[in-house]
């Protein structure tokens, strides 16, 4: 009975290490992703940790968004917003939950209106040049 209980012992530094190291890729696949999302072109917004110590959750905009927007011929229509804070903010018209990315891409050439339901200060216009 002793030798069943002695594999058993050295399991649980062998699962420890094995945790550590899924947590480990898991941190660097989310540093991937988050840079990725910065170079994938388009317009990249990130609300920082502790937004809401300076901006009512939900309320105002977290970011500096321009209210127009105009994205030249050739470029990569996309806006992406990354919320790195506890709450929900609004970023422009868009509102993102906590730990979230959102991501809006404009395929086709055009004009935009964006309205925003929460504070109409931060509606957009976004135009795709032809």
């Amino acid at each position: 009975m002793e030798a069943s209980l002695k594999p058993k012992s050295r399991r649980w530094p062998l699962l420890a290490g094995v945790a550590l190291i899924a947590v480990a890729l898991l941190l660097f696949a989310y540093a991937q992703f988050r840079e990725d999302q910065e170079d994938a072109g388009g317009l990249f917004f990130e609300i920082p940790y502790g937004a809401q110590q300076r901006v009512p959750a939900g309320l105002l905009s977290a970011v500096d968004m321009p209210t127009e927007i105009v994205f030249a011929k050739g470029e990569t229509a996309r806006i992406t917003v990354v919320n790195n804070d506890t709450v929900m903010h609004l970023a422009g018209p868009f509102l993102v939950g906590p730990g979230q990315t959102y991501i809006q891409n404009f395929p086709n050439p055009g004009v935009f209106p964006i309205d925003c339901t929460v504070n109409d200060d931060e509606s957009i216009v976004v135009t795709v040049e032809e």
